[in-house]
């Protein structure tokens, strides 16, 4: 599972409280409160506008951009427990209201949830449907990396997973200034959200979806890929399915911008549903290997089943190292193998190579 680590957790929530301590003191300052020699002490008002304040800067930094500033600077990331897509803003109020229940006595409440459970869900997020995941988790297998363009392979005999979470070395003035800006006025960031797109400096390009996926794939062939990303997006956005799976890409391989397993699981997960076989794999992939979401074998085997079902050779090879490694089925290799020959059939050399190395034709 791609959940973070207790003592990733701890830190993170360092530096939140330094952050809410940081607007206590400034609702302690606007409001004459503050204590000669350094401190302040808050009660009655101006405590309830402090502690509203500092619930949210939670709130607003989760429902816009999936994490508070603890949260970026240990690699972090909140988002749906149940397809690892965006929390929004209904989730944050319910996660993180409910932390003033975790919070108490210094956190203890929430600290024994989270030690308790191993989806380390303190009792906001099991509420609220949350789970916290660490931002980027890179993963190789044997034959096989997550490359350019599509190229999530499982294959081979024993894969091998490496994560990381890490501080970030440094977080600028400016960024923490228009942080607390935003944490302390909601209405305003609300409102920035919603004008932003109608005021850009580039509209959103006109035409048909086709006509918008065509343009992305001109502009990525000329590897100008922020603005094959906008007019993938505009396709995406109109229901296109394989700009929907090029967008997806761009955010896995992080082309053109961060790399993001949760966002490209998310656009992944809107063209599979529309039956798109790739993205039915690439979901499948996802949950297999825990890429931007819980680790979960059930959930890979039923989407690389529908891939498969539609003769999808890469699906079908991924179904035959389940088997083959007993990961959520117990293990068979006949049929790890009977999946390797449908797979090899259609051209596959990594099957090719698999059948050889298992010593069958």
């Amino acid at each position: 599972m791609n959940t973070s680590s207790i003592a990733v957790r701890c830190v993170e929530a360092v530096i939140d409280l330094a952050m809410c301590y940081v607007i206590l003191y400034v609702v302690a300052g606007i409001t004459g409160h503050t204590i000669v020699g350094g401190g302040f002490r808050l009660a009655g008002a101006p405590f309830v506008a402090g502690l509203a304040l500092c619930l949210a800067y939670y709130m607003v930094l989760e429902a816009m951009f999936g994490a508070t500033l603890g949260k970026l600077a240990t690699n972090l990331r909140v988002v749906r427990e149940h397809d690892g897509g965006p929390i929004g803003w209904r989730a944050s109020i319910v996660r993180n209201v409910l932390r003033l229940v975790d919070g108490l006595v210094l956190y203890i409440v929430g600290f024994i949830a989270i030690c308790t459970n191993k989806k380390r869900q303190r009792l906001g997020d099991m509420v609220a449907g949350t789970i916290v995941v660490r931002r980027a988790v890179e993963a190789a297998s044997v034959c096989g990396t997550f490359t350019k363009h599509r190229q999530h392979t499982v294959a081979g005999g024993v894969m091998a997973r490496t994560a990381f979470a890490h501080f970030t070395s440094a977080l600028t003035p400016a960024m923490t200034a228009i942080t607390l800006f935003l944490a302390m006025n909601p209405a305003f960031a609300q409102q920035v959200q919603e004008r932003v797109p109608a005021n850009s400096s580039k509209p959103e390009p006109a035409g048909s979806a086709e006509e918008a996926y065509r343009k992305g794939k001109e502009f990525e062939e000329k590897k100008n890929y922020a603005e094959a990303m906008r007019w993938y997006r505009t396709a995406a956005d109109r229901g296109h399915v394989q700009a929907q799976v090029s967008v997806g890409n761009l955010y896995g391989n992080g082309i053109g911008v961060s790399k993001d397993y949760a966002e490209a699981l998310r656009w992944y997960r809107k063209a599979a549903d529309q039956g798109n076989n790739e993205a039915q794999d690439d979901v499948g992939t996802f949950y297999l290997v825990g890429w931007g979401v819980p680790q979960n074998y059930p959930e890979a085997l039923r989407w690389l089943r529908k891939a498969a079902d539609q003769e999808n050779e890469v699906a079908q090879r991924n179904i035959a190292i389940m088997y083959l490694q007993g990961l959520g089925v117990p293990a068979d290799r006949a049929e790890a193998i009977r999946w390797f020959r449908k797979a090899a059939e259609k051209g596959d050399d990594e099957s090719k190579q698999a059948l050889s190395q298992l010593g069958t034709q």
